[in-house]
């Protein structure tokens, strides 16, 4: 069988946002970005969160500030 090479190209756009402190229940960025997709009737946006082990040896409290996070924003986020 012959082969037909062929070629796909694929391009994405998107916003790096820059911030400190992404957890903190006070910092509103990674809700309004996940809230700007969101239509005001929908469900909130499910989230997974993957914490490496060595993180979460080097930020004891990390998985704590996510879920505290999560709970604050939860018209946006669903955890």
């Amino acid at each position: 069988m012959r082969a037909i090479a062929q070629t796909v190209q694929v391009s994405f756009c998107y916003q790096v946002c820059f911030t400190s402190h992404l957890f903190d229940r006070d910092n509103p960025l990674l809700a309004e970005v996940l809230g700007a997709a969101r239509q005001p009737a929908q469900a909130p946006h499910k989230a997974l969160f993957v914490v490496d082990g060595e993180v979460a040896t080097h930020h004891r409290v990390l998985t704590r500030e996510i879920l505290a996070y999560c709970q604050a924003h939860a018209e946006t986020i669903s955890l």
